[in-house]
């Protein structure tokens, strides 16, 4: 955390009211990402705002963000296919259908921030618009019967899709020097599940 606050202080530069800079964050995400539910994600951005007098100030970020994945069960267990076209009970003691749905891709946000009084709080808020990639990991085996006949199908694929969506944004920053600030925001992001 050090390192990380040392590098943040030292990278701004200041041109003719220009501000440019690096961001971290982790936090929740809220909402349905997969079948995973909540999870949390990490993102870094650069940043670049021009000040429009001594309390508020219009900021571009471009940033990149990760979801934490982790691996789930997906078996299903029913009437599974042949090869034949036949139909058949899928064995659910050699079935496995194993997933993994990882999110992540790059965000534009455009905003504008004004501070609260006199003090060194700021209000935030914007638009953004998001890149990102649901990729969806599948590993496993689905085995189906029917009579002498039996059926083995391996899953090994990796299905992916990339959306482009609007989103918003919200927040309130806490400055310790011109260069120095902590902030907590809520964003809504919109992207499109891939599902094997």
């Amino acid at each position: 955390l050090a390192a990380l606050i040392a590098l943040g202080a030292a990278l701004p530069v200041a041109a003719q009211g220009l501000v440019a800079g690096i961001k971290f964050g982790a936090g929740p995400a809220l909402g349905s990402i997969g079948t995973q539910g909540s999870r949390a994600n990490i993102n870094l951005a650069l940043t670049c705002e021009y000040g429009l007098g001594a309390k508020q100030e219009v900021f571009a970020e471009l940033g990149y963000r990760a979801f934490r994945a982790e691996d789930y069960e997906a078996t299903r267990i029913g009437t599974g296919y042949l090869s034949n076209g036949t139909t058949g009970p899928i064995v659910p003691q050699t079935s496995v259908d194993m997933r993994k749905d990882q999110l992540e891709g790059f965000t534009l946000g455009l905003g504008f921030r004004r501070q609260i009084g006199d003090t060194n709080f700021r209000w935030q808020g914007g638009l953004l618009v998001s890149a990102l990639k649901s990729q969806q990991e599948v590993t496993g085996m689905i085995t189906v019967t029917n009579g002498a006949n039996t059926y083995r199908e391996g899953l090994s694929c990796t299905p992916r899709k990339t959306a482009i969506k609007p989103g918003a944004f919200a927040g309130i920053q806490y400055r310790f020097t011109d260069r120095f600030f902590v902030e907590s925001n809520v964003g809504v992001m919109d992207y499109k599940q891939v599902n094997y």
